[in-house]
């Protein structure tokens, strides 16, 4: 028989749900991956037990809020209930970031809100930050090992 390697939540309307399920009827879990619309950074770490597992990835600014010391302030200057934007936000803030360091014929690499940003010969990718939920937190993963860099187990 064929056994399952890894599940895929399409999408995030039902993933806590779904990934309680999968938890509670298998023995050995596999790993669960999802857009990073499924980890909601608005609801508590109460709310979000249920993702525990759930690796996905998506911009650092969504994923580790705290490494960013000016985002409580640009929300707060945009709109109170600003998390709507974070994305746009993240983004916005990128691209200045790339706007003052930008010179001819140069290559960057930068840790930018949105993910890993690498310009070179005019052109800018991407490298989004993965990362697993662990107590109700999404947790950073090492882009090579797969691992967190806390002491909890994938």
């Amino acid at each position: 028989s064929k056994s399952v390697q890894a599940f895929y939540l399409a999408t995030p309307q039902f993933s806590q749900q779904i990934i309680s399920l999968l938890n509670f009827y298998q023995r050995n879990p596999v790993p669960i991956y999802s857009a990073s619309q499924a980890y909601d950074a608005e609801k508590s770490e109460l709310e979000r037990q249920d993702l525990n597992g759930l690796r996905f990835c998506g911009l650092p600014w969504v994923i580790s809020p705290e490494k960013w010391v000016n985002q409580q302030k640009i929300r707060q200057v945009i709109s109170p209930d600003s998390s709507s934007y974070d994305r746009l936000l993240a983004f916005g803030a990128d691209a200045w970031s790339i706007s003052q360091q930008l010179k001819p014929a140069t290559t960057l690499n930068i840790e930018g809100r949105t993910g890993l940003l690498h310009i070179s010969a005019g052109q800018v990718s991407r490298t989004p930050l993965c990362a697993k939920v662990l107590h109700g937190k999404a947790q950073a993963l090492n882009s090579t090992t797969g691992t967190t860099s806390r002491t909890d187990s994938l």
